[in-house]
């Protein structure tokens, strides 16, 4: 048989098969790393334009905004993310409009919404999603009701020029709870919570997770402790940077 006519053999079609496979099992982690690595980016720079939104509003209002505001007239509640039901369960989150930060992000975008957060979620569409977009605001206990001794930047009377320390206050980050985890847009560190008390923090990106600072800067933190499976927890054991009235 001329070598032109020569045909593969069942074994070594096999043996061309298990090695493409192992090529590609190889090849796979790295591309998803990438891929997530994408994700980060656009993440990374949602958060910093929330920020900058958060900011602005200030320069307009005088204070930054509320974590959420009262009931409307549809029953749903405004959020800095968005628009939220009054049973905050269902398919009824709308991330695309509501929000105290909308305004300066511009109806129908998606910035509020973590890119990483929306595939297990299976987020297809913002303006009817299943939960908020996987960022959380600074709490200092694990409730969004602002009351007259809530310290949190996030009470709707903090002024930006009583922040002692705005590049080291956490403002906006990727955040989850749970060993799920599941959605939250209350943002707290290692101490607070419900029964879990490691923080909300999510460090979704590869054990990084995504912070956007009160001086509007935007960087990521490495993962510290907490739940390794769920990657919710904190990159300190402190409080300082969540707290802006601690020296």
């Amino acid at each position: 048989m001329s070598p032109r006519n020569r045909k593969f053999t069942l074994i070594e079609l096999l043996v061309v098969i298990a090695i493409i496979a192992i090529l590609a099992s190889m090849l796979l982690p790295a591309l998803n790393q990438a891929r997530e690595k994408g994700r980060g980016s656009s993440c990374l720079n949602n958060l910093k334009q929330m920020a900058s939104a958060n900011i602005m509003y200030a320069g307009d209002y005088g204070v930054l905004c509320p974590i959420k505001g009262a009931m409307n007239e549809d029953n749903m509640y405004p959020w800095f993310y968005g628009l939220a039901p009054k049973a905050m369960s269902g398919k009824n989150y709308d991330l695309t409009k509501g929000g105290f930060l909308h305004p300066y992000l511009g109806e129908s975008t998606q910035v509020t919404l973590c890119p990483t957060w929306k595939v297990p979620n299976n987020i297809t569409n913002p303006a009817d999603s299943s939960s908020a977009g996987g960022y959380g605001y600074t709490r200092l206990s694990f409730s969004s009701t602002i009351s007259d001794s809530d310290e949190a930047i996030s009470n709707g009377r903090t002024r930006l020029g009583k922040i002692k320390r705005p590049s080291s206050i956490v403002m906006f980050a990727d955040c989850a709870m749970g060993s799920t985890p599941s959605g939250t847009a209350i943002l707290v560190p290692k101490g607070f919570g419900m029964t879990d008390t490691n923080g909300t923090l999510h460090f979704r990106h590869v054990n990084w997770a995504n912070i956007a600072w009160a001086d509007g800067h935007a960087g990521s933190e490495r993962f510290l402790g907490g739940d390794i499976g769920a990657k919710t927890g904190y990159f300190t054991e402190e409080t300082r940077n969540f707290d802006y009235e601690e020296d």
